[in-house]
């Protein structure tokens, strides 16, 4: 006898429950694989947070000897510092030439004497001159001194500049004379922390401080920076590229002074392991894939991966039997509908036509979006040559551009304020009456490329066409563009050095015509530049200004390029910085006039009396040019060294005759004339009578009185 097993119960319970039976399984897959990759985060952490503490560890070994090695360059400066001729050198007002000699020769004495000082430097507030041990520099004023770093910092003494390493390169403009050091700054300051006195500048060679500093580290794996994140030694060179990647969140405020990050680099997981050493500020980084770090750590998560893949291949097994379930209740429905007529007309079959002619639409604009952003293309192969490619601004008239081209054949999608359009099949002059219009009704920009055949020809298009819309600020008047208008840019910058140099000398002027000339020069320059080398030389010129002026910082807001109308906005900004700029410049320049001039009226006004005293004199004792000191006395006080010491004189004279009777030979002796001939010429040219003549006058007036 031959038995039958019923299988539709169990088929009816299967297509019944097995959405709900994947559902559950799928959700618990999801929950598990959830469940697993939090377990393997915090493993992670904790395994990332025991390594960063062992480097910590590590790092306090560096930070002892950099403590060692400054507490020892401290030490060694102040003996230096308050040494006789130290203290000759940044506090004598009146240091003749013999002086200066006998001074630095005992200082060459110290640096021969010791093994990591390259050179000293002694800067004189009072007499505004830098005495050096470097054979490659000369003494000078301050103005005049070869080597500008320095004297740079010897003006902008602070109290955190104080017997602290500060990086700095002496000639970095001559290859001949270019040296790396670590200067130290030591000066003494008031009460209110402020530098008073002179200044002592310790050179230590850049190299050998940082070969003593790291000697420990035999790995050469090591990265130091400084406290603004620029490089001091790196063990390989194909570290340096990954530090920017990683110093913006070190250097972040409330961030951790030790820690690691993490991050895909290349496709690959790469640790960053840093520490801030306390005695210097400076960072100390190790940059290792996670791989080398902790490999043990990534066998886990590959042994974690496959079992959650495993998962998921049985959950797509599933869900294909599933399919096959479903499979026949769908061909029913499609054979009901032929049936009673509804596959080709109807209201459900229309519904069911759009719907499917929307999806392939937002497919087919999916795939552009792809391609345009260096993907597969997918579904655009199928759509008919010529293309044309549009990129319009359309802000809040999204909606009603949209409806002007539903008429022609065309994909589009919305993407960073700009309506991205591909016309396909269709004449170029139809495209751009469609740009056109908008660009004059609704005066928004619009960007048209030129036609193209082939799909990688319309995504070169596009990056020229993003191009045209960073520059339109050069033309903010003009809407409409067209590819073949736009000149193809050049593929280096414009900008060099040397204009750089000179409109940083420029700034450093009074010549506001100079200043907006070199400006004009460079928008010439660089207009058929790349944008991203035209922001780099707009940033740069910020850069010079904000170092000229700090009040001006922040000239620019951070959002400002991205933003930026018309090249008249950022004139009508970089104008008027020129303009503080060349005002500040002025009132310094007469500050430092004025102080001049009041320095040669103090010591004419003390020593009017010595017979010796003159212009030549006076300058040699403010440690300049005679020349340069009587144009600088002229330009503040309205007449000569000469003529303002004859007037002391005078002055002085008629005091003398009026109130005693000594013999004009002695007056003239007392008032710093050597020959009385000359000093009756000098008085009556001054005073307009002899000195007889004069005492005479006097007497009578206070008779008659």
């Amino acid at each position: 006898m031959r038995t039958t097993i019923n299988m539709s119960p169990i088929y009816n319970l299967l297509r019944r429950h097995a959405k709900t039976f994947l559902t559950a399984f799928a959700c618990i897959l999801i929950a598990v694989a959830c469940i697993l990759g939090l377990v393997y985060s915090a493993f992670q952490s904790v395994v990332l947070d025991s390594v960063a503490l062992q480097h910590r560890d590590f790092v306090g070994q560096l930070d002892s000897i950099s403590g060692i090695l400054s507490a020892t360059v401290r030490n060694y400066g102040m003996q230096v510092f308050y040494a006789p001729s130290v203290l000759t050198l940044r506090g004598d007002k009146t240091l003749d030439k013999m002086g200066q000699v006998y001074a630095l020769r005992e200082l060459d004495s110290y640096v021969s004497s010791n093994d990591f000082v390259d050179s000293i430097q002694v800067y004189n507030r009072d007499t505004g001159s830098i005495y050096s041990t470097d054979s490659n520099v000369i003494s000078a004023p301050i103005d005049k001194y070869a080597d500008q770093d320095a004297a740079e910092l010897f003006r902008s003494l602070t109290p955190d500049l104080r017997m602290r390493p500060i990086r700095r390169t002496a000639f970095s403009d001559d290859p001949v004379r270019v040296r790396s050091y670590f200067s130290f700054l030591f000066f003494e300051t008031t009460s209110e922390d402020e530098p008073t006195g002179g200044a002592l500048m310790l050179n230590v060679d850049y190299d050998r401080y940082l070969n003593t500093l790291l000697s420990f580290n035999g790995q050469g794996d090591c990265i130091l920076l400084d406290e603004t994140g620029a490089l001091l030694t790196a063990g390989r060179e194909e570290l340096q590229p990954l530090i920017p990647l990683f110093f913006g969140e070190i250097s972040r405020e409330g961030q951790a002074d030790s820690g690691y990050i993490l991050k895909r680099i290349n496709g690959e997981q790469t640790v960053c392991l840093y520490c801030r050493l306390d005695t210097s500020r400076w960072h100390y980084l190790k940059i290792t894939p996670l791989k080398a770090c902790v490999p043990k750590l990534l066998e886990l998560k590959n042994a974690l991966i496959v079992c959650i893949v495993i998962g998921f291949a049985l959950l797509a097994i599933c869900s294909l039997g599933v399919l096959l379930f479903l499979y026949f209740p769908v061909y029913q429905v499609r054979a009901a509908l032929r049936n009673i007529g509804m596959e080709n007309k109807g209201e459900l079959a229309g519904q069911v036509s759009q719907l499917a002619q929307q999806s392939e639409a937002h497919r087919k604009a999916s795939a552009l979006q792809s391609l345009l952003e260096g993907q597969d293309p997918g579904l655009l192969p199928e759509l008919p040559a010529p293309y044309t490619l549009v990129l319009m601004e359309t802000g809040h008239a999204l909606p009603a551009l949209r409806q002007t081209y539903t008429d022609v054949s065309a994909l589009t999608y919305h993407q960073d304020g700009c309506e991205v359009v591909l016309f396909f099949g269709e004449e170029r002059e139809t495209v751009l009456a469609i740009c056109r219009e908008w660009a004059d009704q609704s005066s928004i920009y619009c960007f048209c490329g030129s036609e193209r055949t082939t799909f990688p020809q319309v995504v070169e298009c596009y990056q020229v066409l993003r191009e045209m819309r960073r520059q339109k600020f050069w033309a903010a008047d003009r809407h409409c563009w067209q590819e073949e208008d736009f000149t193809p840019r050049r593929p280096h910058s414009s900008f060099t050095e040397q204009m750089s140099a000179e409109l940083a000398s420029a700034l450093r002027g009074s010549d506001l015509e100079q200043i907006q000339r070199l400006w004009q020069q460079i928008q010439d320059s660089i207009r058929e530049d790349r944008f991203q080398d035209q922001l780099f030389a707009f940033q740069r010129i910020v850069s010079l200004m904000e170092k000229q002026l700090p009040a001006l910082k922040p000239l620019v807001s951070d959002n400002f390029w991205a933003t930026l109308k018309d090249i008249q906005t950022l004139d009508a900004i970089f104008s008027d910085a020129f303009r503080k700029i060349v005002q500040n410049n002025r009132e310094l320049h007469r500050q430092h006039i004025d102080q001049l001039a009041s320095q040669v009226v103090r010591q004419i006004e003390q020593s009017y009396a010595d017979s010796d005293l003159s212009p030549t004199r006076i300058a040699d004792s403010l440690g300049m040019s005679s020349a340069y000191l009587g144009r600088i006395f002229r330009e503040s006080m309205q007449t000569s060294i000469s003529q303002y010491l004859n007037q002391t004189r005078i002055r002085r004279a008629e005091e003398l005759l009026r109130e005693t009777e000594q013999p004009v030979e002695t007056v003239a002796g007392l008032v710093g004339f050597s020959n009385p001939k000359y000093f009756y010429v000098v008085f009556k040219n001054i005073t307009g009578q002899t000195p007889l003549q004069f005492r005479k006058a006097v007497h009578s007036a206070s008779e008659k009185n």
